[in-house]
């Protein structure tokens, strides 16, 4: 976004604002489109990264971006939430690695430590899914150790499945 104007001196005033990017898009895979190195806004769209910088965000993969060219529509808004929530929580910055999204729209995150994955499914009620998780790492992971589990699943009712 920029802004261009005059003050009453005659200097020109310019004001850029940057978008801030929440994930970063990589490539899908040989059979659909490359859309790999595209940053996603706060709003949604997606934009270019940067030859001389790049930001600690999360990565996003999937078949579900062959069909969906921005994430600033209505049927993405779960996944927007899901992004938000993410960034403002120091923990879960530090621990979503990559989030994988079906090409129906079911979720799962990679961790940056252990072996697990994660399984959110769709993209609802996330603040009692994340509510599990915490607990999940808490006092499960705590207890049987990091590497235990390959499948953690918080996407049903009052319930925790691992595997």
């Amino acid at each position: 976004n920029c802004q261009v104007s005059r003050d009453l001196k005659g200097n020109v005033v310019v004001s850029i604002e940057q978008p801030r990017p929440v994930a970063r898009l990589v490539s899908f895979g040989s059979d659909f489109q490359f859309i790999g190195g595209q940053y996603v806004s706060e709003e949604g769209r997606f934009f270019p990264t940067s030859m001389n910088h790049t930001v600690r965000v999360p990565l996003l993969s999937g078949r579900y971006f062959a069909n969906h060219k921005t994430l600033a529509d209505s049927s993405s808004q779960g996944i927007m939430t899901l992004l938000t929530m993410i960034r403002k929580d120091v923990f879960w910055q530090a621990q979503i690695t990559e989030i994988d999204i079906s090409e129906q729209g079911a979720i799962t995150l990679w961790p940056t430590y252990g072996t697990h994955r994660i399984e959110l499914g769709a993209p609802i009620n996330l603040e009692l899914k994340f509510k599990k998780l915490k607990l999940f790492y808490k006092s499960v992971l705590s207890a049987k150790g990091w590497n235990r589990y390959s499948r953690v699943n918080v996407q049903y009712r009052n319930q925790i499945v691992c595997e």
